[in-house]
């Protein structure tokens, strides 16, 4: 039972519920680019994670932790200020 996206769905008792994918119909991943909430009678719902699905998208590199201030300073300049201004203050204050 699929929830409408905006809708004031109510499930029926005993009614769980999962995060797919719609396109494979199993559990959705980190990597997913459409998630939706469904609704399964107890025991009909997927166990199994998304196959589709494992990794960034072709042509897209992961970042890793040690790049994700250079790339948040570029979607997020005033937040990489607030970042650099914290760690900043940090070192005063020990001093």
């Amino acid at each position: 039972m699929h929830e409408p996206p905006g809708s004031s769905f109510v499930a029926p008792p005993g009614m769980v519920s999962a995060v797919v994918d719609p396109q494979s119909g199993e559990l959705a991943t980190d990597w997913c680019p459409t998630r939706t909430r469904q609704w399964y009678k107890p025991g009909s719902e997927p166990t199994e994670q998304c196959h589709l699905h494992t990794g960034p998208p072709e042509g897209q590199i992961a970042v890793d932790a040690g790049d994700a201030q250079s790339n948040d300073a570029r979607n997020d300049p005033i937040g990489a200020v607030g970042r650099s201004l914290g760690k900043l203050l940090r070192k005063i204050i020990r001093w």
